[in-house]
């Protein structure tokens, strides 16, 4: 069951702490409750958590009020459970609908959005609640009421109504017709109570494989060292794009090209042709041709930028496509980095990953280019900056970390977007806007992409599963742990065995066959993609 308060302002007693756990049941009209079991016999109990006549229609119930999706009389202006509310709203422990939110960023500048998943005004202090109080997450609630667990006793938690409750896994348990549920809270399971879950369902997803095509800065100050007496950047540089294409070359198709074409006056501020086209297993050939280059000319970062746009490979709607740009200088060749990332990249769903090496780069410009190019980093700078061997490739890592499993997509467009919930390994993520550290949706591509440091969990985790709920937060289908019977996962997904998956494969790490394994349909498959009896290259 999934109810959320938002508006803080709702009918408490002024400094009053209220708890939520068992009550002295059956009860009337408006009593507490966790199942039907806690109401009277012909009474129901809302999924927010009181109790109601019961009703099949709107006949059952008085003319003042209607019949709520979760079968009980409600008043004609309020609701009962997430159903009666318009797109984009959630009802409230007080029977009211009011805006739905799904992480940090969600509800503007003026509002947070509480763990409860609704908005509410921002504050600093009570004087900015009048009536209520400053949570934790720095959002108004109710004096008795919660934003996160923070706001709430030790032995207590924030309940889906934003409200403090017994945890019940350690306090008392839960009343007759309820379980107690993964997270502390209690969950109906008699009839009367409804199901225990709210009728989520778990959406199809596939995790997206990656093009990764290297735009590698070869200027003339590339010959210089990153530390006087050491290394020259080249040696570096090319150093540790072997060791990082050599490691992840059967799990990301990289590309590379070179700038400038050459050092001679006719070619100083142009982008080569592609070196090595954008492919499986490059680690060989991208040595290769970095052995045979060498420093020389200027720094033609927008032309570069500009040349990337037009690889073939990277226009492929079935794979995440990127650009990693390497560059130890700023742009001398007039050039608009920022615009040919934003132009000829971004609006092609090609992201820009920026990392600057050494200390004479244009910080100011690359950070551009990098929120431009949709990478930014949480903080500052927005790119990766590196200014020796152990940072440059610790920079290569965390890109192609990143792009290796932090995409997505869904088998469907939910039908509406503010609907759909995230777990990762069972534990509900927050949906953050400004992609520092969370998950957000794109309808242009139907792709989940996580960032920050959920992005580095589920791309390198093995063990990580992701769970992608449509229609209310339904924490009983993604179970940790699933070989007791519970939701099983999607081809493409995280495995460790068998009953993880819901073909009941577990091939590599990833539910369904790896590429090249004989198939009958492409539910066999990781990929979902099965053609002449094998699994092909595609959404995995």
């Amino acid at each position: 069951m999934k109810t959320r308060t938002s508006q803080w302002l709702f009918m408490l007693v002024a400094g009053a702490t209220l708890t939520f756990n068992a009550c002295s049941c059956p009860g009337a009209v408006g009593a507490d409750c966790q199942s039907g079991a806690d109401c009277s016999p012909t009474l129901t109990c809302l999924d927010t958590k009181t109790c109601a006549t019961k009703c099949a229609t709107d006949a059952n119930c008085a003319a003042t009020e209607k019949c709520s999706a979760s079968h009980g009389c409600v008043p004609k202006t309020g609701c009962g459970a997430d159903g009666d509310c318009n797109s984009g709203q959630a009802c409230t422990s007080e029977g009211e609908c009011a805006q739905s939110c799904q992480g940090m960023g969600s509800c503007g500048s003026t509002a947070v959005c509480l763990q409860s998943g609704t908005c509410t005004s921002k504050c600093t202090g009570a004087a900015d609640c009048p009536g209520g109080k400053c949570s934790t997450v720095g959002g108004c609630v109710p004096m008795g009421g919660c934003g996160a667990k923070e706001d709430c006793a030790a032995n207590q938690l924030c309940d889906s109504l934003g409200r403090c409750a017994s945890d019940c896994r350690t306090a008392g348990g839960c009343n007759p017709g309820s379980t107690c549920g993964t997270d502390g809270q209690c969950l109906p399971d008699n009839p009367d109570g409804g199901a225990t879950t709210c009728g989520g369902e778990l959406f199809q997803a596939a995790k997206v494989n990656s093009n990764m095509y290297i735009a590698f800065d070869k200027s003339g100050s590339m010959n210089d060292p990153i530390a006087a007496g050491g290394m020259s950047k080249w040696v570096i540089a090319t150093t540790a794009i072997k060791q990082v294409t050599a490691q992840y070359e059967s799990q990301i198709q990289f590309g590379l090209g070179l700038f400038p074409a050459g050092g001679g006056t006719s070619q100083r501020c142009l982008a080569a042709p592609t070196s090595v086209t954008v492919g499986d297993l490059r680690a060989m050939p991208i040595a290769t041709a970095l052995d045979g280059a060498a420093p020389g000319g200027n720094t033609p970062i927008g032309a570069v930028l500009q040349s990337a746009g037009n690889v073939p490979e990277l226009v492929d709607a079935t794979r995440a496509n990127y650009v990693m740009l390497v560059t130890d200088g700023t742009e001398t060749c007039n050039g608009n980095g920022v615009q040919a990332a934003t132009d000829n990249l971004a609006m092609k769903g090609i992201k820009t990953f920026v990392i600057g090496f050494g200390g004479g780069v244009d910080a100011t410009n690359l950070t551009d280019i990098a929120v431009a190019g949709g990478t930014p980093r949480a903080g500052m700078p927005k790119y990766y900056q590196a200014d020796d061997a152990a940072g440059l490739l610790a920079a290569f890592n965390l890109i192609a970390q990143g792009a290796l499993g932090c995409e997505y997509r869904l088998a469907a467009a939910p039908p509406d977007p503010s609907k759909v919930f995230v777990y990762v390994n069972g534990v509900l993520q927050n949906r953050d806007v400004t992609h520092a550290n969370g998950w957000d949706y794109s309808p242009a591509t139907l792709r989940i992409t996580f960032y920050g440091g959920l992005c580095s969990l589920v791309a390198t985790d093995a063990t990580a599963r992701v769970s992608i709920v449509y229609g209310c937060r339904d924490d009983t289908l993604t179970e940790v742990d699933r070989r007791d019977g519970g939701a099983r996962l999607p081809n493409g997904s995280a495995c460790t065995i068998n009953a993880d998956c819901a073909n009941n494969l577990c091939s590599a790490g990833l539910c369904g066959l790896p590429v090249g394994g004989n198939c009958t349909t492409g539910n066999d498959c990781a990929s979902s993609i099965c053609t002449g009896g094998k699994c092909q290259p595609g959404i995995n």
